[in-house]
């Protein structure tokens, strides 16, 4: 008969598949994180560049109304006088 009691056995039966199973879950873990920090990476940078291009758009917009309406002269005499202060009556 085996001299070794039982509870050192079970425990023996349980914790060698339980390391095995972490040591070999691990690097897939560990992988699988990796690329899901760097989609996110990657995404992230996507939509930055987008929502860059979109706000240099909405400027360059903005500029050319302002230098459109410049060009209109009657328009610029009104701004003008509206910017002008009058003196108090």
């Amino acid at each position: 008969m085996s001299t070794i009691p039982l509870w050192t056995r079970l425990v023996v039966a349980i914790v060698v598949p339980l390391g095995l199973v972490t040591l070999t879950l691990t690097p897939i873990l560990a992988s699988h994180l990796d690329e899901q920090v760097d989609s996110t990476s990657h995404s992230a940078e996507a939509l930055l560049g987008a929502e860059y291009d979109m706000l240099l758009q909405g400027m360059n917009e903005s500029f050319n109304q302002v230098l459109a309406t410049a060009e209109f002269p009657l328009l610029r005499q009104f701004l003008i006088r509206r910017t002008t202060p009058r003196p108090p009556e």
